[in-house]
């Protein structure tokens, strides 16, 4: 999954092929309406973090429910806020951040 939102940036054509959002919840979305996660990646000038949070939507979709970034690469050590990317939307705004 993680490969078609970040290197294809086609979430929701995974997800019709994988059965729908409903599928890919645990227990469906009755019993798990988001699902959300975290993925951190340590390179030698410091630290890149993304978070994410999917949601149920009507047509048996996913749409971001939350989706942030911050990155630390040429000051390491210093504190670094969350840049929020916004919500509601069907694909990840991550490829366009700068």
């Amino acid at each position: 999954m993680m490969r078609w939102i970040l290197g294809a940036h086609r979430l929701a054509e995974f997800i019709q092929r994988q059965g729908g959002a409903d599928d890919q919840l645990f227990g469906g979305f009755r019993t798990s309406p988001c699902m959300d996660a975290i993925v951190t990646i340590q390179i030698g000038q410091g630290r890149n973090d993304y978070r994410f949070a999917l949601d149920h939507a009507h047509l048996d979709r996913l749409i971001f429910w939350e989706e942030v970034f911050r990155s630390n690469g040429r000051h390491y050590g210093a504190a670094v806020y969350w840049q929020c990317l916004g919500s509601g939307h069907p694909e990840a705004r991550i490829v366009y951040a700068a």
